[in-house]
This record gives C-alpha cells, sequence and structure tokens, in this order.
C-alpha cells in the first residue's frame, strides 16, 4: 500500500554546494532557507535545512573557512582582517 502526503526534500547536488558557499560566505539560516526551495518552488524550512544539509555545513566549519566581507576595495577581504584593524 502507498503511502500519502508530501513527497519528501530530495536535495540536488546543485543545492548542496550553494548551501555550502553560503555557509562559508556567513548567511545567515533564515537567508538560505529562503533561497533553497522545493520541489514545489517554496522555500524549505531550518529543520529541513539542518536535516538535509547537516553535512555540508559540518563540512564548512571543520574547513575553518575564513568569513568573507566586503572591504571598500573590490575584492573580498576575510572578515578576521577587519578586527585586528579597528
Amino acid at each position: 500500500m502507498a503511502t500519502r502526503g508530501r513527497p519528501a526534500f530530495q536535495p540536488t547536488n546543485e543545492q548542496r554546494v550553494n548551501v555550502e558557499v553560503m555557509v562559508g560566505l556567513g548567511i545567515p539560516e533564515e537567508d538560505i532557507c529562503l533561497i533553497v526551495r522545493d520541489r514545489r518552488d517554496k522555500p524549505i524550512c531550518r529543520t529541513t535545512l539542518r536535516r538535509h544539509f547537516a553535512d555540508r555545513r559540518d563540512q564548512v566549519e571543520c574547513q575553518g573557512r575564513p568569513f568573507y566581507g566586503r572591504d571598500n576595495s573590490r575584492h573580498p577581504t576575510p572578515r578576521w582582517r577587519h578586527a585586528d584593524q579597528g
């Protein structure tokens, strides 16, 4: 007997890479949820983000990537430089 209801969210490889980049850039979870869409083109909730993309979030944190922000230059600079300069 088939089950009924909403189909489970299945993230694509493109979504996984995009979430990894957004987490690395320091974008808040709320904003990431608005960008990542399900099959019905609706934003996903924080629970879905945490459940299906936990491996990507953990991977970024383990790599120790610096968060990038914008200075008045054309190139992104690590945020930790701003703290040292100010």
